[in-house]
């Protein structure tokens, strides 16, 4: 037999398996290839764009898994939602809100009992009428000498002042505020992240500055497809000294305050950047980044509407049950001010509802765990369905092939869904579906081809025996 009829015969043996074998091969890859870092992304790199390709798939997959997991009714003990919505804007009649405005809700926290208030809003300019802003201000200082909390948001800049002849030019706040060196005390890096400055354009006036209010950044990057899973949760801001500070997002700073308990940053032995919250670590990417773990979406928190909060009335008891000893995160919803983000949960989220679900995540240790772990319980699930779905169809039972399949899926979902995903496991099930289909398919493929190759086979040989008889 020549070599060529030898690797004919033994491909014709061995190809429903070496078929399937190399699928669950290639799916391993992809699974891999589908946790690369986002920040290792390059529009301008064909080879990185091709590596990150496999990411775009899983994501999306994911996405309808959050947004299944959270359509179920529950309602976060801990925070109230006050809205800055049209029926406001109607209300008030202009935009931005007045500042008495803003310093009459802090007194209605106040009287109310909230315990930390987080106002997702920047106040980088004076108003036209000072005596406001001094009247904020003195209402803040109020809240704050009761025992509450204001946070207050500005943005960062990558805008390195070092770049310009005169670095005035830059957008970066030159000056580092105090604050900077008070909340960067638990921050032990070895590597620094990506450094940011503070946003001068964006960075809260003196007037509340001086109240000595928290302040925390705002502002988060989508991924590629433009759907926002990642969230800046701090920030390596450089002083004037060119050191290494970390400062805190609105959604820390909100958690922080309303726990009293402070962050810790550092590296672990595997030289991984890790934040450490309420006994549980978090991964942080080379922005200083972590996935968020969507939680809830408009319906899972209580809600107010900010023109309600104004209009209540002195010990209104609905209004004391819905903010007495509660975290609340004010932020707009009005369609005209266009702080909306794709979101997993919501395609046209309020950009407050970003730092209401790091808040949640924070305070009740609602993350992820290792990438590691989830990525190998991922490879043990492909490599058991894999091997459960080949050995069934070697029977050659067309009808119990298909059933193997749907049970393989069937208890991979449930697994998920009831165990994995509600435990904090970011799996990676679309490779996994996506092996057991196509090994499903090709060995369907093969017995099909080859059951038809018999046939002809067969018919060739009667057509033979019968034109012998016929010669005969």
């Amino acid at each position: 037999m020549s070599f060529i009829n030898r690797l004919k015969a033994f491909f014709s043996k061995w190809v429903d398996l070496t078929g399937p074998f190399l699928i669950f091969i290639f799916c391993v890859v992809l699974m891999i290839l589908a946790g690369v870092n986002r920040t290792l992304e390059d529009r301008e790199n064909t080879w990185l764009s091709f590596i990150r390709f496999p990411q775009i798939f899983e994501d999306k997959f994911y996405d309808l898994r959050v947004k299944f997991q959270i359509d179920k009714v529950w309602q976060d003990p801990d925070t109230t939602v006050v809205m800055i919505d049209d029926a406001t804007l109607s209300q008030i009649g202009t935009w931005p809100i007045p500042r008495k405005n803003h310093a009459l809700f802090v007194r209605r926290m106040k009287e109310f009992g909230a315990k930390v208030v987080v106002m997702d809003i920047i106040f980088p300019e004076n108003s036209q009428d000072l005596a406001q802003d001094r009247d904020f201000a003195e209402a803040i200082k109020e809240y704050r000498g009761s025992g509450g909390e204001v946070v207050l948001g500005y943005s960062l800049t990558a805008d390195d002042p070092k770049n310009y002849k005169d670095p005035k030019d830059s957008d970066a706040l030159l000056t580092t505020p105090d604050f900077v060196y008070m909340q960067s005390g638990n921050a032990q890096l070895n590597t620094p992240t990506t450094p940011f400055w503070i946003n001068r354009h964006t960075f809260p006036i003196e007037e509340l500055v001086k109240t000595e209010a928290l302040v925390g950044h705002i502002g988060n990057e989508e991924d590629s497809d433009g759907v926002f899973r990642h969230y800046r949760i701090i920030a390596n801001y450089l002083d004037e000294s060119r050191s290494s500070v970390y400062v805190a997002s609105m959604g820390l700073a909100a958690a922080e305050a309303y726990s009293g308990e402070r962050a810790k940053i550092f590296t672990n032995s595997n030289g991984q950047a890790l934040l450490s919250f309420k006994n549980k670590n978090i991964k942080l990417d080379e922005l200083g980044e972590i996935k968020v773990r969507y939680s809830g979406s408009r319906k899972n928190y209580t809600t107010l509407s900010y023109h309600q909060v104004l209009r209540a009335k002195p010990g209104d008891p609905a209004m004391r049950a819905a903010l007495k000893d509660r975290l609340i995160i004010v932020g707009s919803t009005a369609e005209g001010a266009h702080d909306f983000r794709n979101s997993p949960i919501d395609s046209r989220m309020p950009g407050m509802y970003a730092h209401t679900n790091i808040a949640h995540m924070l305070l009740h240790g609602h993350v992820y765990e290792s990438e590691e772990t989830s990525f190998n319980i991922s490879f043990y699930l492909m490599a058991v369905g894999f091997l459960l779905i080949v050995t069934i169809q070697r029977w050659g039972n067309a009808v119990l092939d298909i059933v193997a399949l749907v049970g393989v899926v069937t208890v991979v979902f449930l697994l998920d869904s009831r165990y994995f995903f509600p435990q904090g496991y970011e799996l990676r099930l679309f490779y996994c579906l996506l092996c057991f289909f196509t090994t499903y398919s090709w060995t369907t493929f093969i017995n099909f081809w080859r059951s038809a190759k018999e046939k002809k086979q067969i018919k060739g040989s009667e057509f033979q025996n019968l034109a012998l008889v016929c010669f005969e």
